[in-house]
C-alpha cells in the first residue's frame, strides 16, 4: 500500500474478497490495493485448498491493468472489483472503471461481467452510471449467471459462456444478488424477490425483510438478514419466505460497524462480519465476527485487530479475509473452526471487558492487559493444551509477550489468581 495515493470514492475493503466454489470446495481470494487510484496493480487471484494449501503457482490478474493515458505523466489501474463468485472452477467477476467519475466528475464508468480465466474470458459492458458504482452485482447458478447495477431495475441472465438468456425487471435496482438451487434471490429495498436463473421468471410471493436490511444470505426455504442500528447495534434475523419472522438477535459493537459479510454455516449457525467506520487507512483494523446458532441464541462477540473485508464459509469452516495492522496494511486470509471459538463464547465475551490483548492477529509481539487480582498468563492451543506461561503481577498491569516462535494457528490466551479466570481467543498468523 501507498498511503500517499489518492484514495477512491468505493470503499477500500471492495477488492479484497474470499469466496468457496461450491462444487470444487477451494478457496479463492482476491488480493489489491486498487483502491489507491494510482496503482499500476490489478486484483490478483489466488487459489487455497480448504486446509490452507496455495494453489495458485503464479498469481492471476483477475481483469489485468486497464490503463487510462495518465493525467500526472503516468497511467493508472482504474479497474476496482465489486463482487466475485466462482462456480465449478469458472470466475466471474464485476468491476467498474471508477477512477473517472472521480477525476473528470463524467456519468463514464463501465461495469463489465468476467467469465472464466483463461482463453474463453468474454466480458460484457451493460452501460454508463452514476458515481454509485458499487451497487453493481451478480450471482451465479449451475449454468446461468445473474447480474444488475446501480439505477437499472432490469436483472440479466447468461450463460456461463457469456450469451444473453433472458432480461427481466424487478419495482427497483437490487443492492444484493445470491442464488440457492437455480433460485437467484434479490435484495430490493425491504423485499427479497425471487427468480428463476433459467428463464428470468418471478417466483411468488416476494419475501418482506427490515427496512434497513443490509445484506442476506440464504439456506434452504429461509432467508437470512443483517443491518445496523443506531450506529452501534447490529440485529441478525432469519426468515421464512412467506415472511414469517422466526428469531431476531441484537448486538452492540464498541464502535460504528459496517457488515462486510453475512454467511450461514452447515451447522446452521449465522456469522456476520464488521469493521470499524473509519475511512482512515491507518486505522483499518479493527473487526468483529458475530455468530448465533439455529435459534438466534448469540454465539459471541469476537473482536479481531484487524478490519474484516470478506467472510466466507464451505460449510465447516469460516474464511475471512482484510488488512492486518499487525503487518501494514498487507491482506491476510484465516480459516476458523467455529466449533472450537463458541465453546467458550462467555468467557470471550468477558474478556473484552477485562482482558484485552492486541494486535490481534499477531506475528511477534503480543500486548496484554490484564484484570487486576491475576498472577498468571498462559497461552493454550486449540486442544486445550499449555504451550506458554508468564508470571506477572498481582494489579492490573500491561504485559508484552514475546510469541514469534510460536506456531500458526488459533490460541486461547488465560488469565488467572485467586477465585478469577479470565479467556480471551487469539491468532497468531505468518
Amino acid at each position: 500500500m501507498d498511503n500517499s495515493s489518492l484514495m477512491s470514492y468505493l470503499p477500500p475493503w471492495k477488492d479484497n474478497r474470499v469466496v468457496v466454489d461450491p462444487i470444487t470446495g477451494l478457496v479463492h481470494a482476491t488480493v489489491s490495493d486498487e483502491n489507491m487510484l494510482f496503482s499500476p496493480r490489478s486484483e490478483f487471484f489466488h487459489s487455497f485448498s480448504a486446509e490452507g494449501i496455495e494453489l495458485t503457482g503464479s498469481p492471476t490478474p483477475l481483469l489485468g491493468t486497464v490503463p487510462l493515458p495518465g493525467l500526472y505523466g503516468t497511467s493508472f489501474n482504474t479497474i476496482g472489483l465489486l463482487d466475485l463468485h466462482v462456480y465449478n472452477g469458472k470466475v466471474f467477476s464485476a468491476h467498474t472503471n471508477r477512477l473517472a467519475g472521480m477525476v473528470h466528475m463524467f456519468d463514464w464508468p463501465h461495469f463489465f461481467e468476467g467469465g472464466p480465466l483463461g482463453n474463453d474470458r468474454w466480458h460484457l459492458t451493460i452501460g454508463h452510471s452514476s458515481p454509485m458504482q458499487e451497487s453493481q452485482c451478480l450471482t451465479t447458478g449451475a449454468d446461468r449467471v445473474v447480474f444488475s447495477r446501480y439505477g437499472l431495475r432490469e436483472i440479466y441472465g447468461t450463460s456461463h459462456d457469456g450469451r444473453m438468456i433472458w432480461r427481466s425487471q424487478l419495482p427497483s435496482w437490487p443492492t444484493q444478488l445470491v442464488s440457492s438451487d437455480d433460485i437467484a434471490f434479490a435484495l430490493v429495498g425491504n423485499v427479497v424477490h425471487r427468480i428463476n436463473m433459467s428463464n428470468g421468471t418471478e417466483l411468488l410471493p416476494a419475501t418482506p425483510v427490515p427496512f434497513t436490511t443490509e445484506r442476506i444470505a440464504v439456506k434452504g426455504n429461509f432467508i437470512y438478514h443483517v443491518r445496523t442500528v443506531d450506529n452501534t447495534d447490529v440485529i441478525v434475523g432469519k426468515r421464512s419466505l412467506d415472511g414469517q419472522s422466526l428469531w431476531e438477535q441484537s448486538f452492540t459493537i464498541a464502535a460504528a460497524p459496517v457488515i462486510t459479510g453475512l454467511v450461514v454455516d452447515g451447522s446452521d449457525r449465522v456469522w456476520v462480519s464488521c469493521l470499524r467506520d473509519d475511512f482512515t487507512i491507518e486505522n483499518l483494523n479493527g473487526g468483529y465476527l458475530l455468530g448465533a446458532d439455529a435459534n438466534g441464541t448469540a454465539l459471541g462477540t469476537y473482536t479481531y485487530g484487524a478490519a474484516l473485508h470478506s467472510l466466507a464459509t464451505d460449510g465447516t469452516t469460516l474464511f475471512l479475509t482484510g488488512w492486518s495492522a499487525n503487518t501494514g496494511t498487507e491482506t491476510f486470509l484465516i480459516a476458523v473452526n467455529p466449533s472450537l471459538i463458541t465453546g467458550y463464547a462467555e468467557q470471550v465475551d468477558l474478556a473484552q471487558q477485562l482482558l484485552k490483548a492486541w494486535p490481534n492477529p499477531a506475528s511477534r509481539n503480543l500486548h496484554v492487559r490484564t484484570p487486576p487480582q491475576v498472577d498468571r498468563l498462559e497461552l493454550l492451543d486449540t486442544q486445550g493444551r499449555l504451550v506458554r506461561s508468564w508470571q506477572i503481577g498481582s494489579s492490573a498491569s500491561l504485559e508484552q509477550v514475546d510469541i514469534s516462535d510460536l506456531a500458526t494457528g488459533r490460541y486461547s490466551l488465560r488469565a488467572s489468581g485467586l477465585e478469577n479466570v479470565f479467556h480471551a481467543a487469539v491468532m497468531i498468523m505468518r
